[in-house]
């Protein structure tokens, strides 16, 4: 069977952890479907608690003002998701969110290592977004909070405090919830479940994905285009969501990597 990875040449190894740290992982979009699907959970479970929120990775307008313009006045800089008038009218809270690996050089010689602690990645990874998103929030009287958390499910403080943020300290009601469960009777669990398993499912999705191409020879598209992807049309229903195709329910059709070996 062949092992070797079609982006960097470089050899995989039997625990898929070259796909998270290979330079030419976000080849056929990659890391970035496996970023949208992290970031559409979260847009769902917070629409689900009843808060007014906007995914605003394309189609939603300059919601930093001129802070948010690039210099080369080719469009704005824009986070992944904003919580409409959190605080205030006219004062949001932003939200970017991303999928971070242990496994990267960075974290894993970072003191404490990624490979002595859980969340180090995470942290690392929520430091460049403040860093990055935090100035621009600023200047339109809004706050920033990063969402970040790691291929195998540790979240960054900052995700830990937005789920508490909008879930508080409530207990879901077993008469209300059509979804409750003993196993996670409180919001914040109920809430941070939703995304955590998103997050590490979409991994293995990619890993499989990256495994179908290289192993099977299995051919793949591209990467939907920023403006055909779900939650980011602005018009019609706050709550409303596109209708899958056949291809999407149903798979990619052909043969799983697994079943060439």
């Amino acid at each position: 069977m062949p092992r070797e990875c079609k982006g960097c040449k470089g050899p995989h190894d039997e625990f898929a952890f070259h796909p998270g740290v290979c330079k030419a992982g976000n080849r056929h979009g990659l890391w970035t479907q496996r970023h949208d699907a992290f970031q559409m959970s979260l847009h769902a479970a917070l629409q689900r608690l009843g808060a007014h929120v906007v995914s605003c990775s394309s189609g939603s307008g300059n919601w930093f003002g001129t802070a948010g313009c690039r210099p080369d006045g080719k469009g704005y800089k824009r986070a992944d998701i904003v919580g409409v008038n959190k605080y205030a009218v006219g004062r949001h809270l932003f939200i970017d969110t991303a999928i971070a690996d242990p496994n990267a050089g960075a974290a894993r010689s970072a003191v404490p290592s990624a490979a002595e602690a859980a969340g180090v990645a995470a942290e690392l990874r929520a430091s460049k977004k403040v860093a990055k998103y935090a100035p621009l929030a600023g200047a339109v009287s809004s706050h920033f909070m990063a969402a970040v958390v790691e291929r195998y499910g540790a979240c960054c403080d900052s995700l830990v405090g937005l789920l508490k943020l909008y879930t508080g300290d409530g207990e879901r009601d077993p008469t209300v919830c059509d979804d409750w469960t003993t196993f996670a009777t409180s919001s914040t669990t109920y809430l941070a479940s939703r995304v955590v398993f998103t997050a590490v499912v979409a991994d293995a999705c990619m890993v499989e994905r990256v495994l179908s191409i290289d192993v099977a020879g299995a051919a793949m598209a591209s990467a939907m285009p920023a403006h055909a992807r779900a939650y980011a049309r602005p018009a019609g229903p706050r709550c409303a969501f596109e209708r899958p195709s056949a291809s999407v329910v149903e798979g990619r059709g052909g043969i799983m990597w697994y079943e060439s070996m």
